[in-house]
C-alpha cells in the first residue's frame, strides 16, 4: 500500500464519526473510496455528513458524492428580466 493510500485511509477514519462509520459498514457506500473521501472532507459539518448517509440509504441520492453536492442556485434575474 502506498503512503498516499495510507494517508487517505487515515483521513477517512479520522474525519468520519464512528456512528456514521457503523451505519456505512455493510453497505455499498463502504466500497467507494471516492465517496468516503468526499464524506471525510465535510468533517466540519457532521450534520451534512449524516444527511448524506441518510440520503443514500433512503435512495434519495445515488451515492455520497451526489448527496453532498450543493443544491444549484436558482438563476438570478438580470436587468432584462427585471425590465419585463
Amino acid at each position: 500500500m502506498t503512503k498516499q493510500a495510507i494517508n487517505r485511509n487515515i483521513s477517512i477514519a479520522e474525519n468520519i464519526p464512528q456512528k456514521l462509520r457503523d451505519e456505512i459498514r455493510g453497505t455499498d457506500m463502504e466500497n467507494s473510496q471516492k465517496d468516503l473521501q468526499a464524506l471525510a472532507r465535510h468533517k466540519t459539518d457532521p450534520a451534512a455528513q449524516k444527511k448524506a448517509v441518510e440520503a443514500v440509504k433512503s435512495g434519495e441520492a445515488q451515492n455520497l458524492r451526489a448527496a453532498l453536492k450543493p443544491e444549484p442556485k436558482p438563476p438570478s434575474k438580470n436587468a432584462t428580466d427585471m425590465a419585463l
